[in-house]
């Protein structure tokens, strides 16, 4: 049996806030879709991972750490970041923050942007420093569903889809053991999309899951690392779930797109940028590209 919850960050504070009678929903970008979306199964599992991965800014690496969650059900899964809504949240508040002393907002290109701006002028920027993809994977059909939104235009948002059918990895199972929050896990290795990696499942959670796009163990992934250290996933939390449903929502309006093309869509997104300053009555917007490199994690 596995513990019902587990302390980790600010998650006691945000799970008290759910209201216990309320069914929750986990698996649409219900922020942005009018259609009501359609129940997939009940979930049992959250799981909280912290992901850790390597850019380039610049000429220096730097590691970035988030805090993922995968929420597991029989059949399905959903794969997401769990900030991405209080990130949402403060980048429109200090947008927000900026108009109240303005009237008009105008959006310029980056030249038009740089020929308006003067030194007297307050600069100030955001990035879109949160992941709003989701995995859905449907572990019997071997069937993995990835949404996104674009919102690397200011009022231009795009929905994006991309569905694969990815068979779970080859893995090569180990007598090696380690202990993962408190639970022996064993030792998995299997090469996926370009880069080895190394798995440590528990038998104690009998649950063919993990974070990201893994899957395929008889246990559930409590860490798993490919072989050059540039991403790392370890679950940091657990809790078992009540009131809680996986559902699929209406892609009518989403694009659908190929790996490739969605690999391209993803760089950009992560490497924009927004630029504003006010002058008069008037706020002034533009965006730009970051000088940030980010590795792929599947590299074929």
């Amino acid at each position: 049996m596995y513990l019902p919850f587990v302390f980790i960050f600010f998650v006691q504070f945000l799970c008290s806030q759910e209201n216990k009678e309320t069914i929750i929903q986990i698996g649409g970008l219900d922020r942005y879709d009018s259609i009501p979306p359609q129940k997939l199964e009940d979930a049992h599992l959250r799981v909280w991972y912290e992901f850790i991965h390597e850019i380039t800014r610049g000429n220096k690496g730097e590691t970035i750490k988030d805090t993922m969650v995968l929420v597991v059900g029989d059949n399905y899964s959903v794969y997401y970041d769990w900030t991405r809504e209080i990130k949402y949240k403060q980048m429109i508040s200090q947008l927000d923050n900026a108009k109240k002393t303005t009237k008009f907002i105008t959006y310029k290109s980056n030249a038009g942007f740089e020929e308006i701006a003067n030194n007297d002028s307050q600069l100030f920027e955001f990035t879109l420093n949160r992941d709003n993809s989701e995995i859905l994977k449907d572990r019997k059909k071997g069937m993995i569903i990835t949404t996104d939104l674009d919102d690397a235009d200011i009022g231009d948002e795009k929905l994006y889809l991309l569905e694969e059918k990815i068979p779970f990895p080859k893995w090569q199972l180990q007598d090696e053991t380690l202990e993962v929050m408190g639970y022996k896990c064993q030792k998995a290795t299997c090469n996926f999309r370009g880069r080895n990696y190394t798995a440590w499942f528990t038998m104690d959670i009998p649950v063919n899951d993990g974070p990201y796009k893994f899957y395929g163990l008889p246990g559930l992934i409590l860490m798993i690392e490919d072989s050059g250290k540039l991403f790392c996933f370890k679950a940091v939390g657990l809790e078992q779930l009540n009131n809680t449903e996986i559902i699929s929502e209406n892609k009518e309006d989403y694009i659908k797109c190929t790996p490739k093309q969605y690999k391209s869509i993803k760089k950009r997104m992560r490497e924009t940028i927004f630029q504003y300053y006010s002058q008069g009555e008037t706020l002034y917007v533009t965006k730009t590209t970051l000088p940030v490199q980010y590795e792929p994690i599947e590299i074929e």
